[in-house]
C-alpha cells in the first residue's frame, strides 16, 4: 500500500514540474519574442512607407505640372500642419490632436490629396494603421483623417509626418 501512495505522489510532482517548465518556457518566449513590440514596429514601417508614397506622389505631380502644387495646396499657410484627407472632409482635422505627434492648428486645416489618386500618382489614399485612434480615408466631416499630415515651409520644402509613431520618436520625411 505504501508503494502505491509513493507512485501517486511522484506522478503529481512530475506533473507540477512539467507545468512549471512549460510556464517558464512560455514566459521566456513572450519576453524574448515580444510580439507587441513587433506589431508596433510593423505598423511604424507601414507609416514610413505610406509617408514616402505620399511625398513622392506630390513631388511627381509637381514635376509633371511645371512645379505647381495641387490646387488644394495653393492657399495653405507656410509652417502649419494640415491633416491629409482623401475627399470632402473640410472640418474636424484637429479632432485627434490628443492622439497625434503632429498638432493640426484648427478644425479647417484639411488638405485633400484625392487628385493624386484620380491622376494616377497614388493607387489609393494611404491610411495610417490604427494605434491610439482609428484613422480613415477622410472623405467627409465625420471622419478622422488619414493619420498623415503635411507642411510646406517658407523655402518650399514639403514635410509629411505620420500622426502616430509607436516605436520611434516620430515618422517625418521631407524633400
Amino acid at each position: 500500500m505504501s508503494s502505491e501512495i509513493k507512485q501517486k505522489g511522484l506522478g503529481i510532482i512530475g506533473l507540477l514540474s512539467t507545468i512549471l517548465v512549460i510556464i517558464i518556457i512560455i514566459m521566456f518566449s513572450l519576453f524574448f519574442f515580444d510580439p507587441i513590440r513587433k506589431f508596433k514596429s510593423a505598423r511604424d514601417a507601414e507609416r514610413w512607407s505610406d509617408a514616402s508614397l505620399i511625398l513622392n506622389a506630390i513631388k511627381d505631380y509637381q514635376e509633371n505640372n511645371n512645379g505647381s502644387l495641387l490646387e488644394k495646396m495653393d492657399g495653405i499657410y507656410n509652417d502649419e500642419w494640415y491633416m491629409i484627407v482623401g475627399g470632402a472632409m473640410t472640418s474636424g482635422c484637429d479632432n485627434n490632436n490628443a492622439f497625434s505627434d503632429v498638432e493640426v492648428y484648427n478644425d479647417d486645416y484639411c488638405i485633400d490629396i484625392s487628385k493624386l489618386v484620380d491622376d494616377g500618382y497614388l493607387g489609393s489614399i494611404p491610411i495610417s494603421p490604427s494605434g491610439k485612434t482609428q484613422w480613415d480615408e477622410g472623405i467627409n466631416n465625420s471622419h478622422n483623417g488619414t493619420g498623415y499630415a503635411l507642411m510646406l515651409d517658407g523655402e518650399d520644402i514639403l514635410y509629411i509626418q505620420a500622426c502616430e509613431s509607436e516605436n520611434t520618436s516620430e515618422i517625418l520625411i521631407s524633400r
